[in-house]
């Protein structure tokens, strides 16, 4: 069983420019972040089953990650969180889930975040 999490900052290029050192920070502290998260719920969940797990990060549009670390993997199934955004929402910040689902060549589980 992989973990994975795909993420990306906003491509904001000025930002970059203005910020240097600060920026590279940011996305050092982001990937670190994420690769502690991972390593957190490796051995959170690895006791509960007799999977191997692992985790892998990739700084790249999530959508884009999950595509091609699928292609790479040759796995069977995805499953994946949603957030269930609808309406305006929905069409300016995208869904992951529904790229994923209409363009993965294996199946895909999305499970949807409580309300409330």
């Amino acid at each position: 069983i992989e973990l994975f999490h795909g993420w990306k900052l906003p491509g904001v290029t000025w930002a970059q420019d203005a910020w240097g050192s600060e920026w590279a920070n940011l996305r050092e502290g982001i990937a670190e972040a994420a690769a502690e998260r991972g390593q957190k719920l490796i051995e959170q969940y690895s006791v509960a089953t007799s999977a191997q797990l692992t985790f892998e990060s990739r700084e790249l549009m999530p959508t884009v990650a999950i595509h091609d670390r699928v292609v790479e993997g040759d796995f069977d199934l995805v499953v994946m969180g949603s957030h269930g955004r609808k309406g305006w929402k929905r069409w300016t910040l995208g869904s992951v889930a529904e790229q994923t689902v209409r363009h993965a060549s294996c199946s895909v589980v999305v499970v949807h975040a409580p309300q409330g």
